[in-house]
């Protein structure tokens, strides 16, 4: 019995550790010429540890949008994909794909706050 509590203690320090805050910005916030994503919205957080994540709000797959994010994803810590899949092609630049600095700069304000 005492084992089972400590692990399910655990798991919830675990768990809220990756806790984090979630804000919804969209085309019109961010002005048509840099918005850099082919969804209209899109959710951002950041986690406690400092990943910053884009989240698809209708099927909530997460997108990272740093390195600290992409580890995250890539050892299967959290399910997600590469941002390029939603990245809107950059119109001024064929071949290249829309800055995502803007969406980086309001995920990090979260971390900030």
């Amino acid at each position: 019995m005492k084992k089972l509590l400590f692990v399910l203690l655990l798991a919830i320090v675990s768990g809220q550790s990756f806790a984090s805050e979630v804000i919804t910005v969209s085309r019109r916030e961010i002005g048509k010429q840099q918005w850099p994503l082919t969804r209209e919205e899109i959710m951002l957080s950041c986690d406690k540890d400092g990943g910053l994540f884009a989240i698809n709000d209708s099927t909530l797959m997460q997108y990272p949008l740093n390195a600290i994010a992409q580890r995250r994803v890539e050892s299967k810590q959290i399910q997600g994909q590469s941002i390029t899949v939603i990245q809107a092609d950059d119109k001024q630049h064929p071949g290249q794909k829309m800055d995502l600095t803007p969406l980086i700069t309001r995920a990090q304000a979260l971390c900030d706050a």
